[in-house]
């Protein structure tokens, strides 16, 4: 213990001179760092029970930023799903003008007059047009429900249906 007489160190000779003593100075250079023990060790010191006010002190105050920290994550991970959520949404609307693009193309070349209309022979006769078959295969839609559905399509019962209310119906139908 000589060897630190000339160090300057106040708690060098009791530092390590107990299990107690061990652990506290443990405490201080480990978890609570070392300018804790400048005021707290002097006081545990003296009333040793106070080492479980500055350990819950301790512990509450780390428990405490660390939520913080964690409250930080999970908002910037919230916020970033919420993006994605709007990137999707917007992806699928994209998808959906594109397809519904595509089917009023499709719905052109059933159009044998080129009116920019479809009627119900138009409709029968394009049936069997590949494209147009595989969209009301997915649709669940037979030959047999073709006039039913142009006549959903067909609400002022002109006998005609534009290509893009057709496409648009055909889509709300899906939906």
């Amino acid at each position: 213990l000589g060897l630190y007489d000339d160090s300057g160190c106040d708690r060098c000779e009791v530092a390590y001179s107990s299990v107690s003593q061990s652990m506290l100075t443990l405490l201080q250079t480990v978890i609570m760092g070392d300018a804790w023990g400048d005021y707290a060790v002097p006081l545990i010191d003296y009333k040793p029970w106070t080492v479980m006010i500055f350990i819950a002190t301790s512990f509450t105050i780390s428990l405490g930023l660390t939520n913080l920290v964690l409250a930080v994550i999970v908002d910037k991970a919230l916020e970033n799903r919420e993006v994605n959520l709007q990137k999707q949404a917007s992806e699928r609307a994209r998808e959906v003008e594109d397809a519904q693009r595509e089917f009023v193309e499709i719905c052109a070349e059933l159009d044998t007059d080129q009116s920019g209309f479809l009627t119900m022979d138009e409709l029968f006769a394009g049936y069997e047009h590949e494209n147009f078959h595989l969209v009301l295969r997915m649709l669940d839609i037979e030959k047999e429900d073709l006039t039913h559905v142009f006549n959903i399509m067909d609400q002022d019962k002109s006998g005609l249906v534009s290509y893009q209310e057709f496409a648009y119906q055909l889509q709300n139908l899906k939906g």
